[in-house]
Formats: C-alpha cells, sequence, structure tokens
C-alpha cells in the first residue's frame, strides 16, 4: 500500500511539474469538456481561425497531446500509433511546442536554421557567379529584325491638300478646337467674373469669350512664337523694339488679347486636378502627331525641360538644363526630331504590377508601346539602359544602343574596374546584348558596335 501511495504521488507531482511547463496555471483548458477526439460533431473553429489545412493539422496535433496528458494522469504508459524511429511524426508533434524546448536546444535550432539560410545565400551568389560567366567574347550574329522602311513617313494623302489649313486640321481638327474653345470660356469665366477687386488695367475685369476662328489664331502665334528668339513676349507684338517686332503678332491679335486667351487657356474640365488637368490633352495631341506620320527605324528617348516658375508642387530643377527651373517631359521622338510620345513628370508614384520591373522600365515601355514588335532602334541615354532592360526589348524586337551607368546590378565587373590604357577599349556579350568600354556603352546591334570599335 505505501509503494501504491507513493507511486500516485510521484504520478501527481510529475502531472504538476507538466501542467506548468505546458499552459500557465490561468489559462483554461479549451478542450477540458471534450471526450474523445473526433466524438465532438459539433464543433466549428471560430470566424478569426483559418480554414487551411495547415491550421486544422495544428489543432488536431494539440488535441492530441491533451490526449496523452489524460493517459498520463491515469498512472498509464505513453503509447503512440507510429513507430519510435518516425522523425517526420516526432517533427509534426512538436512543431507547436518550439517554447517547451530548453535554452541550449533552441540556440542550437536557431544555428541550424541560420546555416540553412547561408546555404541559400551561397546558392544565390553561386548563381549570380554563373550568370557572369555567361559572358563571352563571342562575335556571332544577332538576327536582324528587318524594319519595314517602306512604311515609314507620312501616312496621309496630300494631293488634294493645296492650302496651310489642311495641314493644320490634320493635328487639330475642327471637334479639337471646339473643346479647346468651350473649356477655355468656362474657365475664363470663372476666373474674370468674380466679385473679387481688380486693378485698372487688369485682364482679368472683364472676360470676352473666344472661338474657333479666334483660338486657332492664338495656336498659329503660339507656334510662330516658339520659332522666334525673343526674351520677352510683348516686344512680338510691340514697335517700341524694331529688333524684336514682328507685324504678323499685331496685325493678327492685340498683345493684350493675346496675354488674356493664354491666361485663361483650359484644356479640362474644372474639377479636373494634378496632371489630369493636362493628361488627356498631351494624350490626345500625341495620337494625332503618330496618325499623320510613321517614323524610321532609329528613334531616340530622352527627356526635356519646359521653363516654368509659377507655383506647381512637381516642378523640377535641373542644374544642367538651360531653363533650369519647370516641368519636367519624357519624349520619344524620330531621328529628325518629329515628337511620336510625350509623358509628364508628375511627381514620384507608387509602383503597379510586377515588383521587378522598375520605374524607368516602364516609363520607356509606355512610351514605346506603340512602336513594339516592329523592328525599331532605340537610343537612350544612361538613365535608362542596362543589360536587363535591354534583354527585354530584345525579346520584343526592339534593339537598344545608349551609354550605360557602372553601378547597374547585371554589369560584368572585369569590364567595370579594368584599367584601360590609351586607345584601348574592351567588350563583352552577355547572350545577344554587347558592352564595350572606352566609353561605357551598351548595344544589341553589331553595326552601332562597329562604330564604337573603330
Amino acid at each position: 500500500m505505501a509503494s501504491g501511495s507513493s507511486y500516485e504521488e510521484q504520478q501527481k507531482r510529475l502531472q504538476t511539474l507538466f501542467d506548468a511547463a505546458s499552459t500557465p496555471e490561468s489559462s483554461k483548458d479549451p478542450f477540458e469538456d471534450d471526450g474523445e477526439y473526433g466524438s465532438d460533431q459539433e464543433y466549428q473553429p471560430s470566424g478569426d481561425e483559418s480554414t487551411s489545412s495547415e491550421d486544422a493539422t495544428k489543432v488536431s496535433q494539440t488535441r492530441g497531446v491533451r490526449r496523452n496528458t489524460t493517459i498520463l494522469s491515469s498512472g498509464e504508459s505513453i503509447s503512440t500509433s507510429s513507430s519510435d524511429t518516425d522523425d517526420d511524426h516526432d517533427r509534426t508533434l512538436y512543431s507547436g511546442f518550439e517554447e517547451l524546448r530548453p535554452i541550449h536546444e533552441r540556440e542550437q535550432l536557431s544555428q541550424t536554421q541560420k546555416s540553412e539560410s547561408d546555404l541559400d545565400i551561397e546558392r544565390v551568389i553561386d548563381e549570380s557567379q554563373e550568370a557572369d560567366e555567361s559572358w563571352c567574347n563571342t562575335e556571332s550574329e544577332i538576327p536582324d529584325f528587318k524594319f519595314a522602311s517602306s512604311e515609314s513617313g507620312i501616312t496621309v494623302n496630300i494631293d488634294d491638300m493645296v492650302n496651310v489649313m489642311d495641314f493644320f486640321r490634320l493635328v487639330f481638327p475642327q471637334n479639337f478646337i471646339e473643346y479647346l474653345v468651350n473649356c477655355t470660356n468656362i474657365y475664363g469665366n470663372a476666373l474674370c467674373n468674380t466679385n473679387k477687386p481688380h486693378k485698372r488695367h487688369s485682364r482679368r475685369a472683364v472676360y470676352r469669350e473666344t472661338n474657333c476662328e479666334e483660338m486657332m489664331k492664338f495656336l498659329g502665334l503660339s507656334l510662330l512664337s516658339g520659332q522666334t528668339k525673343c526674351h520677352n513676349q510683348r516686344k512680338l507684338f510691340s514697335q517700341a523694339d524694331t529688333l524684336y517686332y514682328h507685324p504678323i503678332f499685331s496685325y493678327t491679335m492685340s498683345g493684350r488679347r493675346y496675354e488674356q486667351i493664354l491666361r485663361c487657356m483650359c484644356v479640362s474640365d474644372l474639377d479636373a486636378k494634378g496632371e489630369k488637368k493636362v493628361a488627356s490633352f498631351i494624350d490626345t495631341l500625341t495620337l494625332n502627331f503618330r496618325k499623320v506620320y510613321k517614323p524610321d527605324e532609329q528613334l531616340s528617348l530622352d527627356e526635356s525641360l519646359m521653363l516654368f516658375r509659377g507655383r506647381l508642387h512637381f516642378r523640377q530643377y535641373i542644374k544642367s538644363k538651360k531653363a533650369r527651373y519647370g516641368l519636367k517631359f519624357y519624349e520619344l521622338t524620330s531621328y529628325d526630331e518629329y515628337v511620336l510620345n510625350v509623358k509628364m513628370y508628375s511627381g514620384k508614384e507608387d509602383t503597379d504590377g510586377d515588383v521587378d520591373e522598375s520605374k524607368t522600365e516602364k516609363l520607356v515601355l509606355r512610351l514605346m508601346r506603340p512602336y513594339l514588335l516592329h523592328g525599331h532602334h532605340l537610343f537612350m541615354d544612361n538613365f535608362y539602359n542596362s543589360v536587363k532592360f535591354s534583354q527585354k526589348l530584345l525579346d520584343l524586337k526592339t534593339h537598344s544602343t545608349g551609354t550605360l551607368r557602372t553601378n547597374r546590378k547585371d554589369n560584368l565587373k572585369d569590364i567595370v574596374t579594368k584599367k584601360l590604357k590609351k586607345g584601348e577599349h574592351i567588350w563583352a556579350r552577355k547572350e545577344k546584348v554587347y558592352v564595350s568600354k572606352r566609353y561605357y556603352a551598351l548595344s544589341t546591334s553589331r553595326r552601332r558596335l562597329g562604330r564604337w570599335r573603330l
């Protein structure tokens, strides 16, 4: 009897220690009212719990451990349905009880996991080294896409056009002019006809609505002023300075009227905000540009700065530009400077879609969308170029050529760090992309690379 009572006390003591190690004393057993595992047919998981198979496995594992606890409290020996050599079952049994491990075992486990992550890093490094080994000095030809040069040029029939206005309406059709007149009159009335006091000679004092004929004159003078070099716009209308005076300006429209239309010029609804004020206008205008003319094989992509010193949150300052302050535009042009597509910079944007695709790649693909898969050759500077992106453009049947930054991820380190003597140059090839150094440049065309090697 004494031995039996001591055995029961020992079992109770073990049970108390096990309960203290597994759950806090204040926590309530969620399965204390449950019977045999699987006997409760009305059990439903709460809405906060996940219904995935992994969570269901964790719940079954927890109930299995509770069942073993009940067996231990009754004084019977612990038994499992699987063999002792089943490592998968052991890992599954203790997957939810990592906190019960001793401290030294947890440290060993973290070191093991760290070593596995180190192996993954080494594997990535090995793959990158294998990628570097793909650079070679082969001279095998890159296939030419055979651009259809016969389709380039003016796309409209100009045989029956005898008037200058016929050509003008190809880019500025009548419905487009009517839209500009309507938006300008609405904005002009909202801006000028207010109860705010105006100066005596203010252009906002009284607004006179414009019409299609006057809007055509305004657009014509605006295009002409862009071709004349004058530091002050008012001198084009004034006879005081004969050096800059052009009679066509004052003959067509007075200077004050031109400035009033320019001040009230609007190309969107009054409710439009930010970039939407001009985005539709730019898209429509560039679409008309592309309808009239198809470019040759060579295309160029660069940025320009339009002088503007007003208040605007996305106004740019570029020291290397002549204007320095203004609005930045990304422009796709033909080799003879014909504008094909334009994107205005309107501040930082959130990246959408593929996270591996950089913002510059999205910008180039947006501007080049009408000309992909046609065999064009795109020239860009080092702001847009990279080896990876050139391979992507080549898959879209578009060659690329331009300068390359030395800190791009896919660059060959031997070319970047190579010290060259005077008159010396080196080049390497990765798949179908050539990289050359005296002037660090990139190309997917054999013809352009041959020019560098001279």
